[in-house]
């Protein structure tokens, strides 16, 4: 789980990242509701994400298929 406490284009509180068996997810209302991150990402567990606040960009290591480099700037609709 990454917390990105940064306020955005609909997301007033913040993002919540996750990293999970099918790839990374966001939620911009608090879990209410999650949205798949990186299309260029293969459906592959994440076994590590880190976030760098200063950049915008978080690392997601997958397991056997690589790291990946997701931009965390605002999503837009």
């Amino acid at each position: 789980i990454v917390l990105d406490r940064r306020p955005g284009l609909n997301a007033p509180n913040g993002k919540i990242y996750a990293a999970t068996n099918l790839g990374v997810y966001v939620s911009t209302n608090e879990g209410t509701s999650w949205l798949r991150v990186g299309s260029s990402m293969p459906t592959a567990p994440v076994i590590d994400l880190q976030q760098d606040p200063n950049t915008g960009v978080m690392a997601a290591a997958t397991q056997g298929r690589g790291l990946y480099l997701l931009s965390t700037n605002p999503i837009t609709p």
